[in-house]
C-alpha cells in the first residue's frame, strides 16, 4: 500500500477538479486526450484567403530538434527534448517536465504551394505559413451590366 503524501492528495484533487470542469464545459474526448498536461503541445490551424497558418506551442525545445515534413497534402511536426544530464551525485526528487519525442501530423483541406512554405520558431512558439496554391485562392469575378 502506498503512503499518502500531501503531493498525492493535491494531485488527486487537481485531477478531480479538471474532470469536473471538463464535464461541465463539455470538452470532447479529443480535447481531453490532447491536453498540454499529457505532454501534447497545443496546436492551432488558421486559414485566410491566401494561406494556412499552423501555430504550435513548443516551449523548451531547441530549433535544431524540431523537424517539419510535408506529407501528401499535410504537415508532420516532430520534436525531441531530453532531460539535462544528471551526475551520480544528483538526487532527483521530482520530474514533471516533458522529456522525449512529440510527433503530430495534420491534413490540409486545401492544396498548398509546397515551394513557399516558411517556418519561424520564436519564444517557444512555432509558426508555419503554408501559402495556398493559386487555383485554391478565391477569385473575384467581375459582373458586367449588359
Amino acid at each position: 500500500m502506498k503512503a499518502l503524501t500531501p503531493y498525492h492528495e493535491i494531485n488527486s484533487l487537481q485531477t478531480e477538479l479538471e474532470n469536473l470542469f471538463n464535464d461541465f464545459f463539455g470538452l470532447s474526448e479529443r480535447q481531453k486526450r490532447f491536453s498540454y498536461r499529457r505532454n501534447e503541445p497545443a496546436l492551432d490551424l488558421l486559414e485566410n484567403d491566401d494561406e494556412l497558418l499552423v501555430i504550435v506551442d513548443l516551449p523548451g525545445f531547441d530549433e535544431k530538434d524540431i523537424k517539419l515534413t510535408l506529407v501528401d497534402n499535410g504537415l508532420s511536426i516532430s520534436a525531441k527534448r531530453e532531460y539535462d544530464k544528471k551526475t551520480d551525485n544528483d538526487k532527483v526528487y521530482r520530474r514533471e517536465r516533458f522529456s522525449g519525442s512529440y510527433q503530430r501530423s495534420i491534413k490540409f483541406n486545401t492544396k498548398i504551394n509546397r515551394d513557399q512554405i516558411s517556418a519561424v520558431y520564436k519564444n517557444g512558439v512555432l509558426k508555419v505559413k503554408c501559402p495556398k496554391a493559386e487555383d485554391e485562392k478565391p477569385k473575384k469575378i467581375e459582373v458586367k451590366v449588359s
